[in-house]
């Protein structure tokens, strides 16, 4: 679940440990789903091979570049990446260049992803950013997976992320309790719920003597809290729910039960 406008994708691979070569051409495929995603919002924001993370420009949705793998590996890498908006598609390429004629290298024995004896040396990933389209109602999914394909042969499927969309604030309510309390320790309690991300903790509101009502306990995420009443005062309480992607219960405190302790009284909202 989430609430944002962006979603943050990367796509990673490695090449088997059990392979006979090194893969000189990697190619990326990602068909988007133009249904809920803004293609033409979609931001590449870096790629990386081995330990090696390349920062791409600001706002390209199409990139070309390439690194240097010297000394480690003999090779040039050209990452190349563009977007087809007509069939929604990102491809991305890694393709292994002879560093000095910079043309794909002819050595069967070169590439830029050997195998991955020692996880997780020589990986490669790319990181990419997309808008979702406006209007979406509560409870759309956006699902996306993407193709690897090494060198020439048959494309590997990347598990399937599901992200759904949250824009539901969660509810709470205060826990009544006995209206006559002897002790001067209160123990208020809360409940609440949210049928989507799950609630991840509550902020308690107090007023004392009718004034205005501040933070009390913040980020609370067990169900009570216990304090000292001062005689001759008045308290009163109100909860505020946060769920797991940040939608906040928006509510106004309305009094619907009293506590008296001694000479004093303890609203609950």
């Amino acid at each position: 679940y989430f609430n944002n406008q962006i979603l943050d994708y990367e796509i990673a691979f490695e090449n088997v440990d059990t392979a006979s070569a090194a893969a000189q051409l990697v190619t990326l495929i990602d068909t988007l789903d133009q249904n809920t995603l803004d293609l033409s919002s979609l931001h590449l924001n870096y790629f990386i091979i081995d330990d090696s993370t390349y920062s791409i420009p600001p706002n390209r949705s199409e990139y070309t570049t390439d690194v240097d793998l010297r000394p480690k590996i003999n090779l040039k890498v050209r990452f190349n990446a563009m977007i087809d908006t007509l069939n929604s598609i990102l491809k991305v390429q890694f393709l292994s260049l002879d560093p000095e004629s910079l043309e794909l290298t002819e050595d069967v024995f070169a590439g830029f992803i050997p195998p991955n004896v020692n996880a997780p040396v020589w990986e490669g990933r790319v990181g990419f950013s997309i808008r979702l389209k406006k209007d979406l109602q509560h409870g759309t999914q956006i699902r996306n997976k993407a193709s690897i394909i090494f060198d020439f042969n048959e494309p590997i499927i990347t598990n399937e992320t599901l992200n759904t969309l949250d824009l539901e604030e969660p509810i709470s309510q205060m826990e009544e309790i006995n209206p006559f309390q002897k002790d001067s320790l209160i123990t208020i309690s809360w409940f609440g719920s949210d049928f989507d991300a799950g609630i991840f903790s509550y902020d308690l509101y107090r007023s004392v003597n009718d004034g205005e009502f501040e933070l009390f306990r913040q980020r609370q995420f067990d169900n009570e809290v216990t304090f000292t009443a001062h005689p001759d005062s008045l308290y009163a309480f109100y909860s505020v729910a946060v769920d797991s992607v940040g939608n906040v219960e928006n509510k106004e405190a309305v009094s619907v039960i009293s506590v008296e302790v001694g000479e004093s009284i303890i609203d609950i909202l």
